[in-house]
């Protein structure tokens, strides 16, 4: 009889190891819900980098004060609200922010989407949403916790004055914001929580409460949880103290309520014995489900491992400073993977630092692909890259910085002063330098190196006007018995001044020819230099 009570005992054991193990490797918010318009950007390109501007103007007040709104106007524009939730830390807001931030864009070419997280919202749309209350796509989510039947009645009053008395003091507080909680019996706490963005009106912040407080109140009781989703506030209540938990800034907190609740409800020995077994099953998948993550991301770590330990780690503090945390004064361009800052290292060495945008899976592909390409090439027309950070809460890259920028300030400048700085001269030092820079990737590299995105806003041009190829983010490698690439369109698409659409110079296996015609072509036209050609 010794045996299955110790094996019950060591089974909860492992379970809460699991659990505890869990929580430390897996600090992400959960996504209560994710809701995209149906409607499509017939510009997706164009969109996305709105998307990405409009996103990071708004990171340093999300920061600040958990609150940010801001647009990328012009012709086409994007607009995007995020808020944490009062009762997060400062460190959580980021932490929530960046992963809202990285899910989101799952969304586009949608023109507007909105994500819920565990802890905050965000928002963009093609429209200003900052005083949208209510609408179509509001939702609510009910608990499958079960509340036992002998104190059902008082847990559901209980419960519904807790939320119609937060509700009211959250429309009244400056910051539409309140939690709090009741306790229901002996070891059974009710926690709750209703907040409104703060963009809206009090009018507007009323009546998204009120509609939300309908919804939990008389759609999930008497279930353990609820949840009210509408487009400008956020309602919950639940058994267990999810303020409580989130309010540290290293993300822990006590499961006591959960825990009181599973010995009020779990009190039949029959039920312990399936609990025991679905702890099995749950934790057996658990350490499945991780050994296939390890597998899938060991090789990422051991990269990170061997950066860490090389003179290509920069601490991300470090680069924060320099870029004097990416102060919009330093910004030296905004593409589709993030925003490049100008830093001044503590040596006085000038750096320009690459900001990558998101932190799904593909982009930290992108991220360590950028990283190990460049480091295996050295080339008078490739630029260098110092280094990165990858200790920090997003990925960085740290480049040399050349002072005249990229070529595309100069082709498409509005000053005809500027546009005269390239002399022809200059024009076709530039072209023959882009093309040596090709033909080493294409021939002379240790491997062979196809970039896919060569434009103009990707030559970048040193004190002397030389021209050094940058942003191998898309590029691709071969193996020795592979001569061609076969996919689908990748690069860049840009607009000419004419308002046509240009793609990228077309792709080529060696680089050579086509470079060679090009210059062939520039030299002996007497037009100004071609888009395609670069």
């Amino acid at each position: 009889m010794l045996l299955p009570s110790r094996l019950v005992l060591l089974i909860l054991a492992g379970f809460t190891a699991s659990l505890t193990s869990g929580d430390s490797e897996d600090p992400s918010p959960s996504i209560y819900l994710s809701v995209c318009g149906k409607n499509r950007t017939g510009d997706n390109q164009g969109f996305v980098v709105k998307f990405v501007d409009a996103a990071e103007k708004i990171s340093q007040n999300i920061r600040t004060s958990g609150f940010g709104t801001s647009s990328s106007g012009g012709t086409l524009s994007v607009f995007v609200l995020g808020q944490c939730f009062s009762y997060l830390s400062p460190f959580n807001c980021q932490l929530c922010y960046a992963q809202s931030r990285a899910r989101l864009p799952q969304c586009l070419p949608s023109i507007s989407g909105r994500i819920y997280l565990d802890g905050c919202f965000l928002e963009y749309s093609d429209r200003n949403v900052d005083t949208d209350s209510v609408d179509a796509a509001d939702a609510y989510a009910c608990s499958n916790i079960t509340i036992h039947d002998r104190i059902r009645p008082i847990f559901s009053k209980s419960t519904a004055e807790l939320m119609g008395n937060l509700t009211g003091e959250a429309g009244r507080k400056a910051d539409y914001s309140q939690v709090g909680s009741v306790t229901v019996a002996p070891g059974l706490t009710v926690y709750g929580m209703a907040e409104c963005w703060r963009s809206l009106n009090v009018t507007g912040c009323k009546e998204c409460l009120e509609k939300g407080r309908a919804n939990i109140v008389g759609k999930c009781l008497p279930a353990g949880g609820g949840k009210a989703m509408n487009a400008g506030c956020f309602l919950r209540y639940s058994v267990d103290s999810f303020y409580s938990n989130q309010s540290s800034s290293a993300g822990g907190g006590g499961r006591d309520s959960s825990g009181k609740l599973r010995v009020i409800v779990a009190v039949p020995t029959v039920l312990v014995v399936l609990a025991a077994i679905g702890i099995v099953v749950l934790w057996w998948n658990r350490r499945s489900a991780s050994r296939r993550k390890n597998h899938d991301v060991g090789e990422n770590f051991e990269i990170i491992r061997s950066i860490v330990k090389s003179h290509l780690s920069f601490k991300y503090e470090d680069l924060v400073k320099a870029t004097d945390n990416f102060n919009q004064n330093n910004k030296l361009g905004q593409g589709g993977y993030g925003a490049v800052y100008k830093g001044i290292l503590p040596d006085g060495t000038e750096v320009a630092v690459k900001r990558l945008s998101f932190n799904t899976r593909n982009w930290v592909d992108q991220f360590f692909n950028e990283v190990t390409l460049i480091n295996q090439v050295r080339h008078k027309n490739l630029v260098k890259l110092l280094g990165c950070s990858v200790d920090g809460s997003e990925s960085l890259l740290v480049y040399e910085f050349l002072c005249n920028t990229s070529l595309d300030h100069y082709l498409f400048a509005k000053d005809s002063l500027k546009r005269a700085t390239l002399t022809w001269e200059r024009r076709f030092e530039i072209i023959v330098g882009t093309a040596e820079g090709l033909a080493y990737l294409h021939n002379a590299s240790n491997v062979r190196i196809i970039h896919r995105d060569i434009k103009a806003g990707n030559i970048l041009l040193d004190g002397k006007f030389r021209a050094k190829i940058s942003d191998f983010g898309l590029a691709r490698y071969f193996a020795e018995d592979r001569s061609h690439l076969s996919t689908g369109l990748a690069g860049t698409f840009f607009w000419r001044r004419r308002r046509e659409l240009l793609p990228v110079w077309k792709r080529s296996s060696s680089g050579r020819s086509a470079t060679a015609v090009a210059a062939a072509r520039f030299q002996g036209s007497q037009c100004s230099l071609p888009p395609t050609v670069i």
